[in-house]
């Protein structure tokens, strides 16, 4: 009998130390995308973060804010001037921290570790303001780049091969885009951002096989269901056109009747 009720204490104690290892957060990615969940590690792949109990992994290049405060706070001066290949920690007493997000671990509550040039410094997550992947404009919080971009809002459906934006560029001509949302392909349910497969899937047969399969594409010209230039464009802001014609926006992916889901682009030629 004591044996049993000590395994049974063992387990609980092990399945409330599971759930305490999480933290809840905001994670505003490169796309302007806003994930609300817990984040539950960093490892070389990455964050694992849980949005509605299923656990993703994401590039740690597509993160530009981890909020575990108030997503509207204003950017501190030292976010605006951030060096390039440099992460800032927020403390909520207002202290900031320069170095490199290193590690999430522990247990309770979860603890953040940054390398910095006096060593590594490791802080519970309960003090932590925000944490700034990349520098961000002056008008930054938490969001996109600069706000929202100003432009022609466009439904990219998951199970369309291509859909016209009725928008005519110029070879060399700079668009920017604002791409968000997420999209699920094959049938095992595989989630992709505009940034491409949250599992870092590829498809040979893709209109793009060396870009993530998923991930948000565009061609210039072309008829029908093909022809014209393809052209990635993922989590950036900007890109230069290609070629002359009307522009098209996808997803790269070879098979589309088994995907649902649509990403929401605004495009605003330059």
């Amino acid at each position: 009998m004591r044996h049993w009720v000590t395994t049974c204490l063992a387990v609980a104690t092990a399945a409330v130390v599971t759930v305490a290892a999480q933290q809840n957060a905001t994670l505003t990615l490169a796309s302007g995308e806003r994930l609300q969940g817990q984040l539950v590690d960093l490892g070389g792949s990455g964050f694992t973060f849980r949005v509605n109990g299923q656990d993703r992994q994401i590039p740690r290049g597509d993160v530009r804010i981890i909020d575990f405060g108030d997503p509207a706070a204003d950017a501190p001066e030292a976010a605006k001037n951030l060096p390039a290949g440099t992460n800032l920690l927020v403390l909520r007493n207002g202290e900031t921290v320069q170095g490199e997000f290193y590690d999430v671990g522990g247990t309770t509550p979860l603890r953040i570790t940054f390398r910095t040039s006096g060593g590594e410094r490791t802080v519970n997550a309960d003090e932590v303001q925000r944490i700034y992947m990349t520098r961000v404009d002056g008008g930054d919080s938490a969001g996109g780049s600069g706000g929202s971009l100003q432009g022609q809002t466009i439904t990219v459906s998951a199970r369309t091969r291509w859909t016209p934006t009725n928008i005519t560029v110029s070879r060399g001509q700079t668009v920017r885009f604002q791409a968000s949302g997420e999209i699920r392909f094959s049938p095992r349910g595989h989630v992709a951002t505009p940034a491409g497969s949250q599992d870092g899937l590829f498809d040979s047969n893709a209109p793009m096989p060396s870009v993530p399969q998923g991930a948000l594409i565009g061609r210039v010209g072309g008829s029908g269901r093909g022809g014209g230039s393809v052209f990635q464009i993922g989590s950036q802001e900007s890109v230069v056109m290609p070629a002359d014609g009307q522009l098209f926006l996808s997803v790269n992916d070879s098979g589309l009747n088994d995907n649902s889901g649509a990403f929401t682009v605004v495009v605003a030629p330059q």
